[in-house]
């Protein structure tokens, strides 16, 4: 997936009071039709550029385009941004443009997994990407980009790999605190385990992803798992259970 686990960066929208005088690729940084942005990439991009061009911080600069990277809806415009954000952090060896040059290859992987279908060079972005975290010292990183890696091969059958790089990357997410990351791989476990009709570790590994739901008070994929716990007291034929979960999914 593309790094779906990003804070949300929004600073200083007050510059909108500035103005957006200046158009075109001096404005947006790429070549893009104005006309063609969607309002909610429009607005995203209206909003933070501004900030790309009045701040003096190097690590703004590279915030602003990572989250252009995770947040734009339109591949079209995203993965331009993506491509500068991996032209600007290619090569350099501090630490901050490694997990910055990290992610952008994690992206790349997305793309190349998602929007092209081509899931060799995707999983060579990602090795790639997390190699770079892996120099860098950055477990959610690591975590993120062995997420991703597993999910493939994962959707090739082959659970003896995927289930140990769910393990990794668990280990990494509980390191680094990283609840989201946790919610994510409980959730991709538990749905290994429900489909091979293991369902007490599949039960196991849903009220994990709904633990750090809850610690998080987010509501990452909530429906997904009470629905999928629901299922589980059913094949239990524990039903009054199973109708309770059913009834907090919203289905």
């Amino acid at each position: 997936m593309k790094n779906y686990f990003l804070s949300l960066f929004f600073v200083l929208l007050t510059v909108l009071s500035l103005g957006q005088a200046q158009k075109g690729k001096s404005f947006y940084l790429i070549n893009l039709d104005e006309k063609s942005l969607n309002t909610y990439d429009k607005h995203l991009l209206d909003s933070l550029l501004p900030v790309y061009h009045t701040t003096k911080n190097d690590t703004n600069k590279l915030k602003v385009l990572k989250y252009f990277a995770s947040a734009l809806s339109d591949e079209k415009i995203w993965v331009p941004y993506n491509n500068l954000l991996y032209t600007i952090t290619f090569g350099k060896t501090d630490t901050m443009s490694r997990t910055y040059n990290a992610d952008a290859l994690n992206n790349k992987g997305y793309e190349y997994q998602y929007l092209r279908n081509e899931v060799d060079s995707a999983i060579g972005f990602y090795n790639k990407a997390l190699e770079l975290n892996t120099s860098a010292g950055y477990a959610p990183g690591m975590g993120i980009v062995l997420n991703n890696l597993a999910y493939i091969y994962q959707q090739q059958g082959n659970l003896e790999k995927c289930i140990d790089l769910y393990n990794q990357a668990d280990m990494l997410f509980t390191k680094s605190n990283y609840s989201e990351g946790l919610i994510s791989i409980n959730i991709n476990l538990g749905d290994i385990y429900f489909k091979n009709e293991d369902y007490t570790k599949a039960e196991e590994s849903f009220k994990k992803a709904l633990a750090f739901s809850n610690k998080t008070k987010s509501n990452f994929l909530l429906g997904n798992v009470y629905s999928q716990l629901g299922a589980i007291y059913r094949h239990k034929k524990k039903h009054s259970q199973s109708f309770q979960y059913y009834l907090q999914s919203g289905g």
